[in-house]
């Protein structure tokens, strides 16, 4: 069912938005009525999620979340896995759960715990979840606007609606909601960061995504090769600022302990093998049947040596077009981050929705509006049966986008931001 409404919703959305200006008035009202209806249809699964989450908070993610910030407003020891067991073991656990997250500790970079540390000023994970679940809301809610005005706009209002349609059908909506993640955040401030004229702001976006998700450290090389320096500038200021608030939240001390507990190393295994881990990395372990209690990239020279020529990939096309067409590069670097991005769990797929409609905007004014809504169908569905596919999907997602680069005429020059 979910998978014949995302069918649906794709077709019907983006057929609209092709043939707008040339259907009559009640063809118009008649799309934005059946729009509405799915959108109710899928508003309804949103409530449903949302309300199971408020009863029953999700041990994954929600509860890894909580308790991140209650180690940290509480002992500060962030990194020692003795805090975290000490918290973590008065409510009902399973061995997965101890295994990967008690065993563990904080698996961010410290930046990142000013992100969770609200959290922590509920002694309960129920009494944290009504706050945690309406900013997710309220995050849900910007990223369509935001969209909406940066590709869909000449629509109107219904094609306020439509985006909501396409966001809330794409598969990995639902997914994130469920595990109350943060990629819905994430995708908002990368498209922040992609629309926002003022160099200093998208600094300040890019910047915060990092501290949200480090996968998008890998985005740090777009400012780099488009040699836009302010937003680089300023990003890395937030990062800096962060670390401020990290220190002044847990102590120098232990933001410290990162570079010396290993946390990267107690990570088991199976955070990497399992199926929902769809990073370059976990295919290549499980397509080699690897078994061991920890990996580390040192280890993993067939996954470095494809990561690397990836990039130097990536790279060069970028590099060759210059500043023109700024979003089909910052497309091929999301891409590539979700692909060799160890950790690149199967909800980090919903940062695709900002390039996927990039390509259409640009296939539709080229009157191909038609083979990039089939494209995206293709990986909607892709993005659908995630653990068997998914990153296929971020590998053509890569290829076209490099593809359309290459077409373009190689940049005779390109000039620094003054």
């Amino acid at each position: 069912m979910h998978f014949l409404v995302m069918l649906i919703s794709v077709i019907l959305v983006f057929a609209g938005f092709t043939y707008w200006r040339g259907l009559s008035r009640s063809l118009q009202l008649t799309w934005t009525g059946l729009v509405l209806v799915l959108l109710g249809i899928q508003a309804f699964e949103l409530v449903h999620i949302v309300a199971a989450g408020l009863r029953n908070p999700p041990i994954w993610d929600f509860r890894c979340f909580w308790l991140f910030g209650r180690v940290a407003l509480t002992s500060h020891e962030i990194y020692s896995t003795f805090a975290f067991h000490a918290v973590g073991r008065q409510f009902p656990f399973n061995a997965a759960w101890s295994q990967e997250v008690l065993d563990v500790g904080f698996i961010y970079p410290p930046p990142s715990i000013v992100l969770f540390a609200p959290l922590g000023v509920f002694s309960t994970p129920n009494g944290a979840a009504p706050w945690w679940y309406g900013s997710l809301l309220l995050e849900l809610l910007a990223t369509i606007v935001v969209l909406w005005r940066a590709f869909f706009r000449e629509y109107a209002w219904p094609g306020l609606a439509g985006t909501a349609l396409l966001v809330l059908a794409f598969p990995a909506t639902f997914v994130t909601l469920s595990y109350a993640q943060t990629p819905i955040f994430l995708l908002l401030l990368i498209s922040l960061y992609a629309i926002d004229t003022s160099p200093f702001r998208r600094g300040i976006w890019l910047g915060l995504s990092a501290v949200v998700k480090p996968i998008t450290l890998v985005l740090f090389l777009h400012p780099i090769l488009q040699r836009t320096w302010r937003p680089l500038l300023s990003a890395l200021a937030v990062i800096a600022a962060a670390c401020v608030g990290a220190i002044a939240i847990v102590g120098f001390s232990n933001v410290m302990a990162f570079f010396s507990s290993n946390v990267y190393q107690r990570d088991p295994g199976l955070a990497y093998s399992e199926d929902v881990n769809q990073s370059l990395l976990g295919f290549i372990i499980r397509i080699t049947h690897q078994h061991a209690a920890h990996y580390t990239l040192q280890r993993e020279p067939l996954f470095l040596a494809i990561a690397i020529v990836m990039t130097i990939i990536t790279i060069y096309v970028c590099t060759r077009t210059g500043n023109r067409l700024e979003l089909l590069s910052l497309g091929a670097l999301i891409a590539l981050a979700l692909i060799i991005y160890p950790g690149s769990w199967i909800h980090y797929a919903e940062i695709l929705l900002l390039p996927l409609f990039a390509l259409w905007t640009y296939a539709k004014e080229r009157n191909n509006a038609l083979l990039a809504s089939a494209f995206i169908l293709l990986i909607s569905a892709l993005v659908y049966f995630s653990t068997h596919v998914e990153l296929f999907g971020y590998l053509l997602c890569w290829l076209v986008f490099l593809g359309l680069l290459l077409k373009q005429p190689i940049a005779r020059s390109t000039h620094p931001e003054s």
